[in-house]
């Protein structure tokens, strides 16, 4: 009866989460993945420059990944893209981080799944650093042209922090936004 128990609360949990990963999934489906009227022709490392000066010194994920280790970590082959650019922060209970591609036309689709995936099993092992779970599930997977990006970015006020999981999550909804607003001027 133990085993029955366990195994039913354990299975409660895992569809929790999953439904909390999947109903505050990000990916930013009025964007301008399919307009053909998006500039191609913007570097990456613009963008990334832009983003880092947007957030200033609460832009903490200045551990440059080589492509190597992205491919590892996050699943996104270079070979899918044109420019790639990742980092995350230094520190382990710190989440931050910033994903910039410029895929190749074909390989698009790959390199959504690639950065959809990764954010779906950070979402999923939110349990792992439990204090990071709200900022986690505002990350956000958005899709311009041929550009893929993944935004896991900023702080937020410690009193915020005291007014729940909505505000939270809110909160660092907005300091997402931040990266966002950068990325959209880019392609507007």
């Amino acid at each position: 009866m133990k085993r029955r128990v366990t195994a039913l609360l354990l299975g409660s949990m895992m569809i929790l989460l999953s439904a909390c990963g999947k109903s505050n999934n990000n990916d930013n489906e009025n964007n301008a993945e399919n307009d053909t009227t998006v500039n191609n022709n913007v570097a990456v490392e613009d963008i990334v420059k832009d983003v880092e000066t947007a957030y200033g010194d609460d832009f903490v994920a200045t551990n440059v990944l080589d492509h190597q280790t992205i491919k590892e970590l996050m699943g996104i082959d270079p070979d899918w893209c044109e420019e790639l650019y990742a980092s995350n922060s230094m520190i382990g209970m710190q989440k931050d981080t910033f994903i910039a591609a410029k895929a190749k036309p074909k390989d698009l689709d790959k390199v959504k799944n690639a950065v959809t995936a990764y954010r779906d099993a950070m979402v999923a092992d939110t349990m792992q650093y439990p204090m990071n779970i709200e900022k986690i599930q505002a990350s956000r997977v958005d899709v311009y042209g041929n550009y893929v990006f993944f935004t896991l970015l900023g702080f937020i006020p410690s009193e915020v922090e005291e007014q729940g999981e909505d505000k939270i999550l809110a909160a660092y909804q907005e300091q997402n936004q931040k990266a966002i607003d950068v990325i959209e001027s880019y392609f507007k």
